[in-house]
């Protein structure tokens, strides 16, 4: 992954293709800003955002970890314990 400014917006492109060559990769600013999503994984179809933070120091691949249902399902569970 490689995060700069195009003037505007901190961008940042991903190497989906794990070759090392960006030249074809989109560059995509704060999921906040412009709503771009990429997908990781061939037949996965892992859907991912990026978060940049500090200037452009900082960036984050943001991913789901699990359906939100399941998610507050299991709290609703433990709770009563």
């Amino acid at each position: 992954m490689v995060v700069f400014h195009d003037g505007e917006h901190w961008r940042a492109v991903v190497d989906t293709a794990e070759t090392g060559d960006l030249t074809r990769a989109v560059p995509m600013a704060d999921y906040n800003i412009e709503r771009q999503y990429g997908y990781l994984g061939g037949s996965a179809l892992l859907t991912y955002a990026v978060h940049i933070y500090n200037d452009g120091t900082t960036c984050s691949l943001v991913t789901t970890s699990g359906s939100h249902g399941s998610h507050v399902a299991a709290y609703a569970g433990l709770s009563e314990w």
